[in-house]
């Protein structure tokens, strides 16, 4: 394991002669270990162990992706905002700046996996990125039109990534999850959340899981919140 990076691993877990491993060189990032001595094993094998930051909302070192049935079940985007902004923002401590920087260096390495297609196994992703605004209704007729034009592509083969954030963005990852489905399930889902046509609507985010709750199989795509609008719900 001379010289390797490993993150975010349940070492306790793994089956190996740990003592007769050449460890040379190699990073553990953000990893469980068995115990304090096995900890002290890496170091004098001559490994870099990059600990645990304590009272973080996030993990620094994750190795993968948020996924949309994390976020929401806990608020976390808007958790890590709120903390973001308590932390200085953009002039945090050294110790909330370095937890950042090394959150964003294991976010981009995740995603470069997933366009790579080294996550689910596949050929390097065709991606269409879709922008618009974060304040257009449900109800509105251009969002709904996005909506068709992010299903048609995804159906064409290509990978739709968004802003994250609600509005036009939502609009682009829901047509993108919807096709795997009929038209008619399409209108169905459509009218499930127009009661709920902006971000501020206390049932916005509960009619969305509503849709995934009722068509569940949907098309997998990619949201990247900028946090330039962080109260917003993730969508």
């Amino acid at each position: 394991m001379r010289d390797c990076v490993v993150q975010g691993l349940d070492l306790g877990g793994i089956k190996a002669n740990w003592d007769e491993t050449k460890v040379e060189g190699a990073v553990f990032l953000g990893c469980k270990y068995p115990s304090l001595a096995f900890q002290e094993r890496l170091r004098e094998g001559g490994a870099m162990i990059f600990t645990r930051l304590p009272r973080l909302p996030y993990r620094p070192y994750r190795p993968n992706l948020y996924t949309h049935e994390e976020v929401p079940k806990s608020d976390r985007d808007l958790k890590i905002y709120e903390h973001f902004e308590a932390n200085g923002r953009h002039s945090p401590n050294i110790q909330e700046a370095l937890a950042q920087r090394l959150h964003d260096l294991s976010i981009d390495d995740a995603l470069q996996d997933l366009l790579e297609g080294r996550t689910d196994g596949t050929e390097r992703k065709k991606v269409v990125a879709i922008m618009g605004g974060h304040s257009t209704p449900r109800t509105n007729t251009y969002s709904e039109k996005v909506t068709h034009v992010s299903r048609k592509l995804k159906r064409r083969g290509y990978f739709v990534a968004s802003g994250g954030g609600p509005g036009m963005t939502e609009a682009a990852n829901f047509g993108a999850w919807m096709a795997n489905y009929r038209d008619d399930e399409m209108k169905c889902a459509l009218e499930i959340m127009k009661p709920a046509p902006t971000y501020s609507h206390p049932d916005y985010q509960e009619t969305a899981l509503d849709v995934v709750k009722k068509f569940p199989k949907g098309a997998e795509s990619v949201a990247i919140p900028t946090w330039f609008y962080g109260h917003e719900r993730s969508n």
